[in-house]
């Protein structure tokens, strides 16, 4: 690894703010395919940090932030499997972002590695996580990883007029 990797550790209730704005800006770079400009612009980051500072505050989810240079510059926010009606132990990524800048570099693969960490010391047995179908750069990153796309899983849903699919990945951490 070099010498500039990031720092890792757990989120804070003040990190919100730069929490959101990571999380906006990635989606407006990451899904300017998918979505009208008018629907990416409109994103809040204000409401997205409330979003983020009741989520730390809950504490539902394990969020860990990326920094370097004493800036946030990525997240993870890994909780509860949403779509699974079951008491299983298993973890789903709820959302996992970093700032355009700093793709293909070595922040996604160390947010990645620092969460395994902690959910494998917790005995979390697997981790699910759903990847819109149309996106080939994070495919290319989960499964990398070592995720597995369970192609029976496809799904369909709507958002602001735009019909998307997307996919649920997997990987045993046992």
């Amino acid at each position: 690894m070099p010498a500039n990797t990031p720092q890792i550790r757990k989120a804070a209730i003040e990190d919100a703010p730069a929490i959101a704005r990571v999380h906006v800006t990635s989606w407006q770079k990451a899904y300017a395919h998918l979505f009208p400009s008018k629907y990416l612009e409109q994103i809040s980051v204000w409401e997205k940090t409330e979003m983020w500072e009741k989520s730390i505050e809950q504490d539902v989810a394990h969020t860990l932030v990326a920094r370097y240079n004493k800036q946030i510059i990525g997240f993870i926010s890994i909780g509860p499997e949403r779509h699974i009606n079951n008491s299983s132990s298993n973890l789903e990524v709820w959302a996992f972002y970093v700032l355009p800048e700093h793709w293909s570099t070595w922040v996604g693969q160390s947010l990645w590695k620092e969460a395994q960490k902690i959910l494998v010391a917790q005995g979390t047995p697997k981790i699910s996580l759903w990847v819109f179908d149309n996106n080939p750069r994070a495919k290319r990153f989960y499964e990398a990883a070592g995720c597995t796309p369970e192609l029976n899983s496809v799904q369909q849903f709507e958002l602001d007029g735009v019909i998307l699919e997307e996919i649920r990945y997997t990987q045993h951490l046992d």
